[in-house]
């Protein structure tokens, strides 16, 4: 089956609206469909089915916004309820040394090149917005004349052992929550936060994008299975 054969038929399906877990479901239905009559049988969980997906969704986000296929406000995902603590900046085994600050914890932000991965980061009640620095730029904030003053946030990029991206907030008096809108690597890790827990659909489902990751990772699999190696199984028959 050649790509613009196989593209036509997934085209016969109305793909809208489907969450990761859906998406998964549908790319492996395909995958027994294609290759029934074969000596073939896709030995895949939908565990690593649905970590392809989110990789397939990444990518192809950056390809998006990179020709203005699509829109940013439509891919920006919030969490209305992160914890604030105050701790050390310093991560040397827990060490207690070093500048101390308001403290918090997001899931990796996607980075994509001339887009604005953040839209928000501030107050609950979204009535503060704070400015946000990802590089060296946080340490002269203070000098600023005009804005000196204001609240602000560094996000260190790199990931920490628990997996997510440590914040830090200056200029603020103490606060238990913030909010966050972002662009997120992986929408299931925003369900790790307690107010999330509810919204499954809403941040696992992957709109316009949901038939075009089916359509590539289906691609994708198909291939792969019919190039490789068929297994050769003895010819056990017996005589009449």
């Amino acid at each position: 089956m050649s790509r613009a054969e196989f593209s036509a038929l997934l085209f016969l399906l109305i793909v809208i609206d489907m969450t990761i877990e859906a998406i998964a479901s549908a790319i492996y239905n395909h995958l027994q469909n294609g290759l029934s009559g074969m000596n073939a049988n896709p030995k895949i969980s939908m565990e690593q089915l649905q970590d392809e997906v989110v990789a397939e969704r990444d990518q192809l986000i950056k390809e998006y916004l990179l020709n203005g296929i699509i829109n940013l406000d439509d891919l920006y995902l919030s969490i209305n309820c992160i914890e604030v603590n105050c701790d050390n900046m310093s991560k040397c085994c827990d060490l207690p040394v070093g500048q101390k600050a308001l403290h918090f914890e997001i899931p990796p932000i996607m980075h994509v090149t001339g887009s604005n991965s953040i839209k928000f980061i501030g107050s609950i009640d979204r009535a503060v917005k704070y400015r946000v620095y990802t590089d060296d730029g946080w340490r002269y904030h203070k000098y600023n004349k005009r804005s000196g003053n204001k609240p602000y946030v560094y996000l260190d990029t790199a990931v920490n052992s628990n997996g997510n991206m440590d914040g830090y907030i200056f200029n603020v008096p103490m606060v238990k929550f913030i909010s966050i809108t972002a662009l997120f690597k992986d929408p299931r890790r925003l369900l790790e936060w307690d107010c999330c827990s509810g919204s499954d659909e809403t941040f696992l489902d992957q709109g316009i994008l949901s038939n075009e990751i089916i359509k590539r990772l289906s691609y994708k699999y198909m291939q792969w299975y019919k190039q490789a190696p068929t297994v050769t199984t003895n010819n056990n028959q017996m005589p009449k």
